[in-house]
């Protein structure tokens, strides 16, 4: 039978170098206690060949090497779940910075699409004057506004043929919430949106949309 130290005998609050020295103390000292215990019972005692300080110093490298995969293998897993979360940071940047990138473009067609829905109602708005004036041959003056193509107006010239229900539902007011500009002598008329200033003149969103320019 060996007698001699197991790995994990060792005691690891010593230092690395004292680690021999201590093994082979304690290999001495089991030595004596087996004889002392023969030399009791009568008999000789089985006693192995001590090991060497080499050997104690190979079983202690070994030990050492376990410890350090072990913690290698603890440090991994951190590493990957402060991965994970590095990731997901990396990801929020990448989304914020497309959308920084992406806003301006998207206002920008908002605009676009207001423009668009302004020239739209005006047309539509047309097209209901133009179907008034030839049941009534003229169009609705100032002063009865466009809500002569809703309800049949009751100052100025009333319509001879007015269509029964209007021309219009209601009278919509430009993309902006703001009212179209109406100006009319009965025979002629401007009608405009001024735009997403809500003032008249004005560049690019801002400039007034006039019925006389589409």
């Amino acid at each position: 039978m060996k007698i001699w130290q197991s790995v994990n005998d060792i005691d690891e609050s010593q230092p690395v170098l004292a680690r021999p020295r201590a093994c082979l103390r304690r290999t001495a000292s089991r030595l004596a206690l087996r004889v002392r215990r023969g030399h009791a019972r009568g008999r000789a005692p089985a006693v192995g060949r001590p090991p060497t300080p080499r050997a104690c110093l190979r079983r202690t490298a070994s030990r050492l090497a376990l410890r350090v995969r072990r913690g290698h293998a603890r440090g991994r897993g951190s590493a990957q779940r402060g991965f994970t979360l590095i990731e997901i940071l990396v990801v929020v940047m990448i989304l914020g910075l497309l959308i920084s990138l992406a806003a301006p473009r998207l206002i920008g067609r908002t605009d676009d699409a207001k423009v668009v829905k302004a020239k739209a109602d005006i047309t539509a708005i047309e097209q209901a004057l133009n179907m008034y004036k030839l049941d009534s041959g003229y169009y609705p003056t100032s002063e009865q506004g466009l809500e002569a193509l809703v309800e049949e107006p009751t100052r100025g010239d009333v319509p001879r043929n007015y269509k029964e229900g209007g021309y219009l539902e209601r009278v919509p007011k430009d993309p902006w919430d703001n009212d179209f500009l109406f100006a009319s002598d009965g025979s002629s008329y401007v009608l405009r949106s001024l735009g997403a200033d809500g003032k008249e003149g004005g560049e690019g969103y801002e400039a007034d949309i006039d019925s006389r320019d589409f």
